[in-house]
């Protein structure tokens, strides 16, 4: 069970939070730039550990940097793909604002994501992606990138390109030899994987987004 989440709340609805923006300025239409942006000031106001937050905003870019260049091979729109790279990890964030101390325990201890899908589920009732995903919903985001948010742990081979392109990119930014599942479904050898990997994280890669 999540550290410090004995007895604690079902999540079962998208959470909502205070938008990065001031009190009364019109509201803007939801980007993935702006949906992620809410989430890191959302949990950064939470006092989540600012390790967590980093390494999640450093994760989100580079997997939608990843997940750009390879929707084109796939057949997949590269914005969509992108976007939802960006956003794959969101419930991750929105989590971090809800229990800052003890989900940030459990991200800066967990390397198996089996394991933290099951503690979150205890924890919360609800795992990350699914949360994401349903965030998104809310927010009107294209079905294409929400399903590719919900899914991007455990794509079928029948499951949207957009999907498996997305957990591919995850997986390669992991850079975890166990994990090659999607990779696998689109054909990825490892060392093209590392290729990838390695131009994704060259000073001269072009970013998604840039942290405030």
């Amino acid at each position: 069970m999540l550290p410090g989440t004995e007895g604690g709340p079902e999540l079962t609805t998208p959470m909502t939070f205070p938008p990065a923006r001031p009190a009364g300025a019109t509201r803007r239409r939801a980007t993935p730039r702006s949906i992620l942006l809410d989430a890191v000031v959302a949990a950064t106001s939470a006092s989540a550990p600012e390790a967590v937050v980093t390494r999640l905003w450093s994760h989100a870019s580079e997997v939608a940097r990843i997940a750009r260049d390879l929707a084109p091979a796939a057949d997949v729109d590269p914005h969509d793909a992108a976007a939802a790279g960006l956003l794959h990890d969101v419930g991750e964030l929105l989590l971090l604002a809800r229990q800052p101390e003890g989900y940030g325990a459990l991200l800066l201890s967990s390397d198996d994501h089996a394991g933290q899908l099951g503690a979150e589920k205890l924890g919360f009732g609800i795992d990350h992606a699914l949360l994401g995903a349903e965030h998104l919903l809310d927010l009107r985001i294209a079905h294409v990138i929400a399903d590719a948010v919900a899914d991007h742990h455990d794509p079928f081979r029948e499951s949207d390109l957009t999907t498996i392109v997305v957990a591919a990119a995850d997986e390669i930014s992991a850079g975890d030899p166990e994990r090659h599942h999607a990779m696998d479904l689109l054909g990825i050898a490892p060392e093209a994987a590392a290729v990838m990997l390695a131009a994704a994280r060259s000073p001269g890669a072009p970013t998604a987004t840039s942290r405030p």
